[in-house]
């Protein structure tokens, strides 16, 4: 466990960092920040079965480069400072390639903010200039911007997230009400690909949407939402003491077996474990910073350390058989 400093600030190339935890730095994990519109960062990188927690920016942070895979993480807490922030859970900034170069998949995001600029602080985004993004089989929810936000990037391929009750932080200036699934505009509509998700929009005023400006997207029959806080009896304990997305004998045929298998759906689930997360605001800030009110939970690192690590103890994915169910778990 990497706890203050600089967090993991990576200067390579082919490298992957596996099974580590990086707290209370700026950004916990990032490569090189070359600035707004460039492409000639470090790429090809692979962060898995890693926490960031309490960083004052970013949790993982992949910047104008090509190849970046995150995958099996845990990302909560991030983004708090005033002064350094422009931050969200994941943030895939100005990623170069296809679509398969640049992957997030099986990664849960929760209680991230953008406490300096409050336009950000979205549990995932894939920002700024990108040519190819996938994010599959994720976790968002309750965080101070969108579960997933596109902005000026295009071929993003989004598939079997779930997404609950983020657009939390009541100062976000753009937009106010993002959403669960924002597209900020025309321009992110191009190449994308949006099935098998599932949402659930609620947002600090309880109004708003699961799928936000998708404009000439289908949303039905391969993805589900319901707004401005709407029941979620698909949802086994959303608001539980350890928060369970997996899905209730209670979804309906429009979730269960509802998905497509076209574009590349994935072939097995998130299979994370409930219990990695826990009740109670987050501890071990030793950035002096005064955090939202509204982070209720934990990640449960005693948990994590006593039942193997997070590989061990958080992700144990199962197959997805038939026509897929929507969101991130097979019922």
């Amino acid at each position: 466990m990497f706890n203050g400093g600089a967090g993991i600030s990576v200067t390579g190339t082919y490298l992957s960092f596996n099974g580590i935890a990086s707290l209370n730095a700026s950004s916990g994990f990032a490569n090189m920040w070359t600035g707004d519109g460039t492409t000639d960062s470090d790429g090809h990188l692979e962060f898995v079965n890693c926490i960031a927690d309490l960083n004052t920016a970013n949790g993982i942070a992949f910047h104008s480069a090509t190849g970046v895979h995150v995958g099996q993480c845990i990302v909560a807490h991030n983004g708090a400072s005033t002064t350094n922030s422009w931050s969200s859970g994941v943030d895939i900034f100005g990623a170069q390639g296809t679509p398969a170069d640049n992957v997030v998949e099986r990664t849960v995001s929760f209680e991230n903010v953008d406490n300096q600029e409050h336009t950000d602080g979205s549990g995932f985004i894939f920002d700024d200039i990108g040519t190819g993004g996938t994010f599959v089989n994720n976790i968002g929810f309750r965080n101070g911007g969108s579960c997933i936000r596109l902005t000026t990037s295009v071929n993003s391929v989004i598939l079997n997230n779930s997404c609950y009750h983020d657009g939390l932080d009541s100062m976000a200036t753009s937009p106010q009400d993002p959403g669960e699934i924002f597209f900020s505009s025309a321009q992110t509509l191009m190449g994308a690909v949006l099935q098998n998700n599932l949402a659930a929009a609620d947002g600090y005023n309880g109004t708003q949407a699961a799928f936000n400006d998708t404009g000439s997207l289908a949303i039905a029959p391969t993805n589900y939402g319901v707004n401005a806080g709407a029941a979620t009896p698909f949802f086994n304990d959303p608001a539980g003491v350890s928060p369970d997305f997996r899905l209730t004998s209670s979804a309906g045929s429009n979730i269960v077996g509802a998905g497509s298998t076209a574009n590349g759906a994935p072939t097995s689930d998130i299979g994370f474990n409930p219990s990695c997360v826990t009740s109670g605001a987050p501890t071990g800030n030793t950035t002096s910073l005064t955090l939202p009110t509204w982070w209720i939970y934990s990640v449960d690192y005693s948990y994590i350390q006593s039942s193997g690590g997070v590989a061990a103890a958080c992700f144990n994915p199962s197959p997805r058989t038939g026509s897929p169910d929507l969101g991130a778990y097979q019922h």
